[in-house]
């Protein structure tokens, strides 16, 4: 799905890949193998693609067989959120806010052990603050290492670089909210 839309965007917008790599800060062969699917691009690689087209990052989510959109755009059903799978990262995230809020992305992000946003440090702009519900999050922001279990919370400006993982033996669940 995520192939698709960003191929179907990168012609409505008659970029060439050269264009759209040099746009979102990314190598041609990174573009490249996400739009043949090859393969799925880190939650930070999905942001830069999105910043590159002035969209938000919930544009790439897959809203799912039958999922219908928000109604009047205020309400999300269960069963109806949009999800990224970020394949061989062992990370989910559902979209818990309509789409369509400019710059506000609230998510559920489940994490299975040793799932990472990238093995990298990134940066964007906008806010990250989190809730862990369950689980070991592990972040990273600088050069600041913080464990955080159930209960604990995050917020810090997003331009700063940083990252985060599951070094935990159980799933990690956090509550997630990203302004952009």
């Amino acid at each position: 799905m995520l192939a698709q839309r960003l191929g179907d965007l990168r012609r409505q917008h008659g970029l060439s890949l050269q264009q759209l790599a040099d746009r979102a800060d990314l190598s041609i062969g990174t573009i490249s193998q996400v739009e043949r699917g090859l393969s799925q691009p880190s939650l930070r690689t999905v942001r830069k693609l999105a910043n590159a087209f002035g969209l938000p990052t919930a544009y790439f989510f897959d809203a799912g067989s039958g999922a219908a959109e928000a109604e009047d755009g205020i309400v999300i059903r269960e069963g109806h959120r949009p999800v990224m799978s970020f394949d061989g990262t062992d990370m989910t995230a559902w979209m818990l806010s309509p789409q369509d809020l400019e710059g506000l992305q609230f998510m559920l992000v489940h994490l299975q052990p040793g799932a990472m946003s990238g093995r990298r440090n990134y940066e964007h702009s906008g806010l990250d603050l989190g809730f862990v519900l369950s689980g070991t999050l592990n972040l990273e922001v600088e050069d600041r290492f913080y464990v955080l279990g159930p209960g604990d919370s995050f917020c810090f400006d997003s331009r700063r670089p940083h990252r985060f993982e599951n070094c935990g033996k159980c799933e990690c669940i956090v509550v997630y909210i990203n302004t952009q």
